[in-house]
């Protein structure tokens, strides 16, 4: 997590100093709810990991209740006990709480809307909009994009148009005229949401092909279903194309391969799908000659239903233990080492404990005072060690692939010339010492980044992964391979 959690902490130190989001500091495309709900409790309830922790709590909580609300709307009798199911075995990435928490209140917002359309209902519509366009600015856009295709989409709901997209628009010009970021900085910003969050990228090359086309592939397939059932009768006539249309745009088609992890993230509205499609016809359609399913057909398919949680928890178990991304209830698995640090306490692996306490000590004690700059993606390092950053970029991704904001990098290292650098690879660099992954990413995605890190830095210590780099300008202690 020294990543997801990182940029939360990079962003709350960088507001609580009080410097300027997009001018002083590159912001993640997460969305400003978060960063400063975060820099809020850090202020008043530290430690921040304490603060994070009980928020992702609060969130996951909330999940169940929204899950178990939309299923109460859309599904017929116990079938909304599906997606809850699915939700407690596979809840995905903790620090995607956010955005799970974000897409159902958006498709119960959209269910409330259609059941009986009405000025009130979209203006409540385009509140729920902003709120969730406030913590994801992702699914903010596709909350707009929803709202003008629902209300646009029958004579009778385009009234209630100008009603659903007041209160997310209004908030977006006061913003835009209030918050004195340059236009510069906020196309920077615009750019990350369009490639990150909504994921139209040349493709995804982090996991390419394969077994990763079938996390996108199959709930295409489930959506295709949803929609050729669609005329049947439903307990919501909206909820097949409401789940189809907000369920494929949240998995992002247009981002190339996706991981098991980005599979869950997306998840949770094919399990209301799958759940719909299984559910059959309601009591007394005419699709049937009796009215309602045979007790034949309803056991096949409540075993069917039984299957997917059950393969969900089977694949966390197996093939996911301990991973902190998907691992589930399987995350405490073998983390039984306690590490107090400057912004709260961690439970880590024997392995990770090894590798990051000694490194965290290194820097407090023995390291030269001043900034610290890690050029890679680890940007927890920075409150882990309660050492400043100079560059304004949290991780490589906001800077690669862009002269402009290399050129910024590379001056504001110039002016601060921090003593300490570390880089951390993906995975432990090899044992002929050559370049590690990490670098070679670095060096790749921001060559000119990289050339500045060889000429001015040279390599001290290793602390598992973890490459120590000393400005050449101090005196730096013999290498080693600790």
């Amino acid at each position: 997590m020294l990543l997801e959690v990182g940029e939360i902490s990079f962003v709350v130190d960088k507001l609580l100093a009080g410097l300027v989001a997009g001018r002083d500091f590159a912001v993640p495309s997460g969305g400003p709810g978060s960063y400063l709900l975060f820099a809020t409790l850090t202020e008043l309830f530290s430690p921040f990991l304490e603060s994070y922790w009980s928020v992702v709590l609060f969130l996951r909580v909330g999940v169940s209740a929204l899950a178990l609300e939309l299923g109460r709307r859309i599904l017929p009798f116990a079938w909304p006990v599906l997606p809850l199911a699915c939700l407690l075995v596979a809840p995905g990435p903790l620090s995607s709480s956010f955005f799970v928490a974000g897409t159902l209140s958006l498709a119960l917002a959209f269910v409330h809307y259609l059941r009986a359309p009405g000025w009130r209902r979209a203006m409540a519509l385009g509140l729920v909009v902003l709120g969730v366009g406030f913590f994801c600015l992702d699914l903010g856009v596709f909350g707009v994009f929803g709202t003008a295709a629902v209300c646009l989409s029958s004579k009778r709901r385009r009234p209630h148009l100008s009603f659903g997209l007041l209160p997310p628009l209004a908030a977006l010009a006061l913003a835009l005229s209030s918050s004195g970021v340059e236009a510069e900085a906020l196309a920077a910003m615009a750019g990350r949401v369009w490639v990150e969050g909504v994921g139209v990228a040349a493709g995804s090359s982090a996991h390419p092909g394969g077994r990763h086309l079938v996390f996108l592939g199959l709930p295409l397939v489930v959506y295709v279903v949803l929609l050729v059932r669609w005329r049947r009768p439903t307990r919501e006539p909206a909820a097949p194309l409401l789940l189809a249309g907000l369920g494929i745009l949240v998995l992002r088609p247009l981002g190339g391969a996706m991981d098991f992890a980005g599979f869950l993230d997306a998840a949770p509205l094919l399990y209301f799908a799958v759940a719909l499609v299984l559910s059959g016809p309601r009591e007394g359609s005419d699709d049937l000659p009796a009215g309602g399913r045979s007790p034949k057909a309803t056991g096949l398919a409540v075993a069917l239903a039984a299957l997917l949680p059950i393969a969900l928890a089977t694949h966390t178990g197996a093939a996911h233990r301990g991973l902190l991304h998907t691992g589930s209830w399987t995350i405490p698995h073998e983390r039984t080492v306690l590490l107090e640090t400057r912004i709260g306490s961690a439970w880590l692996t024997p392995a990770e404990h090894a590798e990051l306490e000694p490194l965290l000590v290194w820097l407090e004690r023995d390291a030269p005072p001043g900034p610290l700059w890690v050029p890679t993606d680890q940007p927890l390092y920075y409150a882990l060690s309660g050492r400043p950053d100079v560059t304004g970029h949290a991780s490589l991704d906001s800077y690669a692939d862009s002269e402009a904001d290399q050129d910024r990098v590379l001056s504001r290292l110039q002016r601060a010339r921090p003593p300490v650098a570390v880089v951390r690879p993906p995975v432990p660099s090899g044992a002929d010492g050559g370049p590690s992954p990490g670098e070679g990413r670095l060096e790749a995605a921001a060559p000119r980044v990289h050339a500045y890190l060889v000429e001015h830095y040279e390599e001290v210590r290793r602390f598992g992964s973890n490459r120590v780099f000393l400005r050449r300008s101090s005196t730096p202690a013999q290498p080693s391979n600790r």
